[in-house]
């Protein structure tokens, strides 16, 4: 037990480290954005090395680990309304010190499991085509005569 509690502390990400959404008065509905998915259902070999997180556009939980890899953590809905405000998460595994799909993740002081864990490509990439692609005026219907 106190191993567990050990290693929950000392995996702590804090805000400080990522960054985060902060609150305001209403959230708004998550951009459609398409990360690039390197490797699907991948482990994280050493909980240390993730030193950077943040929530992506489509509310999942981005981990960037030391050597510059992203990977995407899917949570179940209720974490994954939660987690928008996040400052701080930890991540909490009592059988290893990896990360993955069994790994559980307490948001708001609350456990949520890892439901999906893929490595991605740099996310910045893809946000910032949902940003420019959301941001484009819509298409204006063809108005040509029928003829």
């Amino acid at each position: 037990m106190t191993r567990s509690i050990m290693l929950a502390s000392a995996i702590v990400l804090s805000g400080a480290l990522g960054a985060c959404a902060t609150k305001t008065g209403t959230a708004a509905a998550p951009l459609a954005v398409q990360y690039t998915v390197v490797r699907e259902d991948v482990t994280i070999p050493f909980s240390r090395t993730v030193n950077n997180f943040r929530v992506g556009l489509d509310r999942s939980l981005l981990l960037e680990t030391g050597h510059h890899r992203w990977y995407r953590a899917t949570l179940s809905p209720p974490c994954q309304s939660d987690l928008r405000w996040e400052e701080r998460i930890a991540l909490a595994d009592r059988a290893s010190t990896s990360v993955s799909k069994f790994t559980d993740v307490i948001v708001d002081g609350h456990r949520c499991q890892i439901l999906t864990l893929d490595e991605i490509g740099d996310p910045k990439v893809a946000e910032d085509a949902a940003r420019q692609a959301a941001a484009a005026p819509p298409a204006s219907p063809d108005t040509r005569p029928a003829t």
